[in-house]
């Protein structure tokens, strides 16, 4: 009578059978019930500035920006959608992991993200609040899903901070700006062509042509595009986090070395051909930076990659015919097949060039409204 007892009181106190009460048994439930909740607060308090777009919708204020010219945030809809692609990636690639239930993190997270958002509205930053949506997304997940669900999803939702409009880096723009004219004109000097700077201007000393490097030949608008294919190269390639930092950290150095070669071809073509032959190169040189960008980024995603390969080798010791033990070497498996590394860059080539053609057209469209040949390599 005492074991059965005894037994009783066990399988009370198992696990499994406190996960068949409560949230625990129905956790998507209890998630979809907080996520309903999160999304009224976030769709009719999550903006509190009505300046130039008038909604109380996070959602609708984010959103709208992917689709303004001037918010420089249009690859937005393409970050989203890798980002689900690869949400979907790591849970069918972790399909039969078993998933840890733990409400802690998921509630923290949901009352983190909701803090956060608070904090956010008091102080009319919108882009606070979407990181508060982010936040408050991750916590739903880990709630419904587990560990397995939380895991999958962490970088995708962190990925699409750069989709958040960089208007507040418009300061950083400013001075990477005049550190790409800066090396423009010294290179421009090294290869004996007299170049004046002034400011933001570049032009000849005999007016053959001139340019202004507008704020949206910064390198702000690429560098969030190129930060966001970097961090999806280095987390589809090398396994180690550390190695994943060095693929993303390297877009920074890469952008502005893309930058510099973009403006010093526009300015090797004015002074070879003239100030028409300098406006046709910038309106199609934007897939330079692309090219040296992504073309570095590949090279040294595929490099740490075959490091990781031959670091994390293992030996196995395996008897041959005779019974001496024989020593064979397993290297590890790709996470990511080579026609999905080609998706990846087929999907940014894409999406640059969808950028770099709107840009295109309405530079051709400002021209004509202008009438005149000083532009400014918008």
């Amino acid at each position: 009578m005492s074991g059965e007892a005894r037994n009783t009181k066990d399988s009370v106190n198992s696990p499994s059978s406190a996960n068949q009460s409560g949230i625990g048994r129905s956790p998507w439930l209890a998630a979809t019930v907080c996520g309903g909740v999160g999304f009224v607060v976030f769709q009719f308090w999550g903006n509190a500035v009505r300046g130039y777009i008038d909604t109380s919708s996070v959602f609708w204020w984010w959103g709208w920006q992917w689709f303004n010219p001037a918010s420089e945030s249009q690859h937005g809809p393409l970050v989203l959608g890798v980002a689900i692609w690869l949400a979907w990636r790591n849970l069918a690639k972790d399909g039969k992991r078993q998933s840890e239930q733990s409400l802690a993190p998921a509630v923290l997270a949901m009352f983190a993200g909701l803090g956060i958002h608070l904090l956010g509205y008091a102080v009319q930053q919108t882009r606070i609040s979407i990181a508060a949506v982010m936040l408050f997304a991750w916590g739903v997940m880990r709630l419904g899903g587990g560990s397995r669900w939380g895991s999958a999803v962490m970088f995708p939702l962190g990925l699409l901070i750069f989709a958040v409009p960089v208007g507040v880096l418009d300061a950083v723009g400013f001075h990477l700006r005049l550190g790409v004219i800066a090396t423009t004109e010294l290179i421009a000097g090294l290869a004996g062509i007299e170049l004046v700077r002034n400011g933001t201007q570049l032009f000849s000393p005999d007016g053959s042509y001139q340019y202004d490097v507008a704020a949206a030949c910064s390198g702000m608008r690429s560098l969030m595009a190129m930060l966001a294919l970097s961090a999806i190269m280095g987390y589809i390639g090398p396994r180690t986090w550390w190695r994943r930092s060095v693929v993303f950290l390297l877009a920074f150095p890469l952008t502005f070395l893309g930058n510099v070669v973009r403006i010093s071809a526009i300015v090797f073509a004015g002074e070879w051909f003239g100030q028409g032959a300098g406006e046709l190169v910038h309106d199609w040189a934007g897939f330079i930076v692309f090219v040296i960008v992504l073309g570095g980024v590949q090279w040294a995603s595929n490099t740490l990659e075959e490091s990781d390969h031959t670091g994390s080798s293992t030996s196995l010791t395996e008897p041959d015919q005779s019974g001496a033990p024989r020593v064979c070497h397993h290297n590890g498996d790709k996470l990511i097949p080579p026609r999905m590394r080609v998706a990846v860059l087929v999907w940014g080539w894409r999406g640059w060039a969808r950028l770099e053609g709107l840009s295109v057209w309405r530079c051709w469209a400002a021209r004509l409204r202008r009438g005149s040949l000083w532009r400014r390599m918008d």
